[in-house]
């Protein structure tokens, strides 16, 4: 590097070290192609001054950048204190990916630091969600998804063909244990009557209904248990028909619902559909033969499939899909968060977790409004 891309790169980390010092994540810049993706931002940051990014064309380019994320930085800073606190836990979260990825030799698309990162995160929002629920924890949150996910894949284990069967043999039967013999399922529910419980992976792993958020993270960690690496995606915003789209199988609960929680419901403002999250097989198979899993329904689709139905998703390679699951998941997750909180008309939960999906999400439209 030249001298101005030294003093450039410099920038960037001082950048960082102001993020690091008040403890908030930085996952990328805000109007950017620039996402870290891999959560390892020196990492990121190293890449993109050495590599160069498209979209950048000069080192004024570069040091706009800069500029925004600072003024990103500005924004989290001064959010509340119990927001604060909850931007730090996702910052922890962060931290404790990166480490055991290294712990692990592990690079950032590695499958098992991928799932072992979703239970991560399922545990932050988890803990944070119990606090908000007035929920009292007496065990260890991910002692209590481990014991779950744990005695589930004993079960699943006695049901799956051999381990040298055909692959799309092999995950049918994962597919049929976890939704057929074990039972787990989606349901229409209302956050209003139902709590954030649809969220959290222990609840559904005890009743075995809830979120295909929460049934996509159970299926995965299960999966991997037992030699098969699914890795999770929240439906993508541009394979909706509109955003905040009702999913067809809710309508019926439109009639039975007071007034203001149908309107809520029907609201086109309120964020992305949260009912689609879908898996995909990671086993090294040609694009044309990708297998998935749709959670909510709880059946294999092909790369075909995919394309008719997601294709924005479908459009995506296993190396694209292997980068982006992990930080997309988290923040379909907290989206998650916020889309219940606004059905609930609790409108000071929901500015609590815009602030977190800002910290977590530089591709979040919300940055526009605040910027």
């Amino acid at each position: 590097m030249g001298r101005a891309e030294k003093l450039f790169y410099r920038t960037c980390l001082r950048t960082l070290d102001g993020f690091k010092s008040l403890r908030i994540p930085f996952t990328g810049v805000y109007g950017t192609c620039l996402v870290n993706w891999s959560l390892d931002s020196q990492e990121s940051v190293r890449h993109w001054c050495k590599s160069g990014v498209q979209g950048l064309n000069s080192l004024q380019d570069g040091m706009d950048c800069v500029s925004r994320a600072q003024r990103q930085l500005q924004v989290l800073q001064s959010v509340e204190e119990e927001t604060h606190k909850a931007i730090n836990e996702w910052g922890e979260a962060v931290d404790a990916v990166v480490m055991y990825r290294r712990q692990n030799h592990l690079d950032a698309c590695d499958s098992e630091g991928i799932i072992r990162g979703n239970l991560i995160g399922m545990e932050v929002i988890s803990r944070q969600i119990n606090d908000i629920m007035g929920n009292s924890i007496n065990a260890s949150v991910s002692d209590g998804m481990e014991q779950c996910i744990d005695a589930a894949a004993c079960t699943i284990e006695k049901f799956l063909e051999p381990r040298n069967d055909q692959v799309e043999e092999r995950i049918e039967s994962l597919i049929r244990s976890f939704y057929g013999r074990l039972g787990y399922k989606y349901e229409p529910f209302e956050w209003l009557y139902e709590g954030l419980s649809p969220i959290l992976l222990t609840h559904v792993m005890q009743t075995r209904k809830g979120s295909p958020a929460a049934l996509a993270l159970a299926l995965s960690a299960i999966g991997s248990k037992v030699g098969i690496h699914l890795l999770p995606m929240p439906l993508d915003d541009s394979d909706l028909g509109r955003r905040g789209a009702i999913d067809e199988s809710l309508e019926p609960l439109l009639e039975t619902l007071p007034p203001e929680v149908a309107s809520r419901l029907n609201s086109a403002g309120c964020g992305p559909n949260p009912l689609t999250w879908i898996l995909r097989l990671d086993a090294g198979l040609a694009e044309n033969a990708a297998l998935y899993v749709d959670c909510k329904e709880g059946i294999l689709l092909t790369k075909s499939d995919m394309m008719k139905r997601f294709p924005s998703m479908g459009q995506l390679s296993a190396a694209d899909w292997r980068e982006q699951s992990l930080l997309r998941s988290w923040n379909g997750l907290i989206q998650l968060a916020i889309q219940a909180h606004q059905r609930r008309g609790e409108s000071d939960w929901v500015a609590h977790w815009i602030y977190v999906k800002l910290a977590m999400d530089p591709l979040a439209p919300e940055w526009g409004m605040v910027l």
